[in-house]
């Protein structure tokens, strides 16, 4: 490039002013303060998607925006929850922790470790073996009512919600299993034996023993708590015709 003429030179000068704020945009803020609040706004965010993504999980932490919602158990699911682990590793990486309080560089530490786990454990595909004794679809489910709050009408309908779902939640992880005998990823048949025999004891007990029926138990002492003109009591009385269906 020439720099003969002033008018050159002065485009120059102008380009590097338009720029520079571009420039600064892309790097990661370098104070300690914007670096602090970096590391915080990240970590929230991150802790929004899986509370949004998991919503059982939002549940016994006590959150109640997604009671209405099981999850999705799908291998889909799976790999796009991967590729969001990584975008957020590199995001968390980037994050200079120099001159942070000690408690606050291990946050960024233990996310960082918990990320790579994820990512790194992604190769065994731990998801085309989702039941075990310990756990899966067929101990969360009956468990979801006992981290389940039922203090108003919505309570009881995103209850409902969640019921109505469990046949596709059983779908997505038979669909991975199958995917996983075709890897020739199974657990050891002694144990699958061991659930299957767990699945059919808490599929035949009898109904007012089942824990999925707690809920509609106590149904009836919600109902004399209505007001004359409220209009759900006939979506709460299904309550227990859905958990039969279950």
């Amino acid at each position: 490039m020439s720099w003969n003429t002033p008018c050159s030179a002065l485009h120059f000068i102008l380009g590097l002013g338009l720029l520079g704020p571009l420039l600064c945009a892309a790097q990661p803020p370098s104070s300690l303060d914007a670096r602090r609040k970096a590391l915080a706004d990240l970590l929230a965010e991150q802790s929004e998607y899986t509370m949004r993504t998991q919503p059982i999980l939002a549940a016994v932490y006590g959150d109640k925006r997604w009671n209405d919602q099981l999850g999705d158990f799908s291998e889909e699911a799976v790999e796009k929850d991967l590729q969001e682990a990584g975008k957020f590793l590199v995001r968390f990486e980037a994050i200079d922790t120099a001159g942070f309080p000690e408690q606050e560089a291990l946050n960024k530490e233990l996310m960082v470790r918990d990320l790579r786990m994820t990512l790194d454990g992604a190769r065994f595909k731990p998801w085309e073996m989702p039941v075990s004794q310990m756990d899966g679809i067929h101990i969360l489910l009956p468990m979801l009512v006992t981290f389940s709050t039922f203090d108003g009408v919505k309570d009881y309908s995103d209850y409902i919600s969640r019921l109505t779902q469990a046949p596709r939640a059983f779908e997505q992880t038979i669909a991975c299993m199958r995917h996983g005998m075709k890897d020739g990823l199974m657990p050891p048949r002694f144990v699958l034996d061991k659930v299957a025999d767990q699945a059919d004891a808490i599929a035949t007990q009898a109904h007012r023993r089942v824990v999925l029926a707690h809920a509609p138990m106590r149904a009836h002492h919600f109902l004399a708590e209505f007001s004359p003109g409220q209009d759900d009591r006939a979506g709460v009385r299904g309550l227990s015709g859905e958990s039969r269906r279950v």
